[in-house]
């Protein structure tokens, strides 16, 4: 030997063989150089500002949705209001029409009674 520690003299056998690489202790799951596919798998930077903008649209339309389903909401709710109010007008109306020809009956009932009182008295 050349003075140099005996593992480190012959290349071929130490420190991953000939070219770097001992066959038999590499990882079986390790890829060799020419197999890199080619096209990203990785997103850019460029995409990842997409993402963030696309997640900022859906929020800002979940939220426009959101308050247009509140909005519709309330608009029902105003509107089956209104329906009330002019089922209770219209009740009112009928009770107070009903109330009046009763008045009206009871006045010419009483004036009925009058006249035949009248022409007891001159009888």
């Amino acid at each position: 030997s050349s003075g140099i520690n005996a593992e480190y003299g012959d290349a071929a056998k130490g420190f991953g063989g000939k070219f770097g690489v001992q066959k038999d202790r590499v990882d079986k799951s390790a890829h060799s150089f020419g197999e890199v596919e080619h096209g990203a798998q990785y997103k850019t930077a460029i995409d990842v500002k997409g993402d963030v903008k696309n997640f900022r649209s859906r929020f800002e339309n979940f939220g426009a949705a959101a308050e247009e389903e509140n909005r519709r909401k309330v608009e029902e709710e105003k509107r089956k209001r209104d329906l009330e109010f002019k089922r209770q007008v219209e009740a009112s109306k009928k009770k107070e029409a009903a109330a009046e020809e009763l008045r009206a009956k009871e006045e010419q009932f009483r004036r009925e009674e009058e006249q035949k009182k009248k022409k007891k008295k001159k009888k």
